[in-house]
């Protein structure tokens, strides 16, 4: 009888790493479709707060704003006082009710909602600079300067990890009526 040395034979290799590159293969498929849900999650969420300022502007008669910063992938909400001037820099801060806090969106790492870490601002109307839209009285856009807007206004959100989840999903605030559409991939 001959001696049975310690080891695997080539099939059970075979079999072992045919196993572990499908199990691989639904790991990155996986967390290919989580990016993509939460680019989803945050382009919903932010068209819905778009639509809050909106509709807030035309029942209280009084500017809203949001200040989009790409750089510190931050939203944050201002209305301005009675008897202000019409102008983001006369805007204070909009207080969340449920927190008590000034009311804004954060994506990315510094997130701390988890549905919205790894994903990125990536710009705002093709510029990767702070920018500031408005809503007047009738819910129509304006500028930082209280100008009826003559372009539309568009936010660009891009998950941070690569694939295909890194395609953008794009927020549009329309011109002329001040509706907010979204596409996503």
């Amino acid at each position: 009888m001959g001696r049975h040395a310690g080891g695997f034979t080539l099939i059970e290799l075979v079999v072992v790493i045919t196993l572990v590159a499908i199990l691989s293969g639904v790991a990155i498929a996986t967390l290919g479709s989580t990016y993509q849900a939460r680019q989803r999650i945050a382009t919903g969420r932010i068209a819905g707060e778009l639509n809050y300022l909106r509709e807030r502007a035309t029942s209280t008669g009084l500017a809203t704003w949001v200040q989009v910063s790409p750089a510190t992938e931050t939203l944050a909400y201002f209305q301005n006082p009675l008897g202000s001037a019409v102008s983001a820099l006369s805007g204070v801060a909009i207080t969340d009710p449920a927190t008590g806090r000034a009311m804004q969106t954060v994506l990315g790492d510094a997130s701390e909602n988890r549905e919205l870490a790894g994903l990125d601002l990536s710009s705002v109307d093709g510029a990767g600079t702070s920018a500031w839209l408005g809503f007047d009285y009738s819910g129509r856009p304006i500028t930082s300067l209280g100008a009826l807007s003559t372009s539309s206004f568009s936010i660009l959100i891009r998950a941070q990890a690569g694939g295909a989840s890194n395609a953008d999903t794009t927020i549009v605030v329309s011109a002329e009526t001040g509706l907010v559409t979204t596409s996503m991939p």
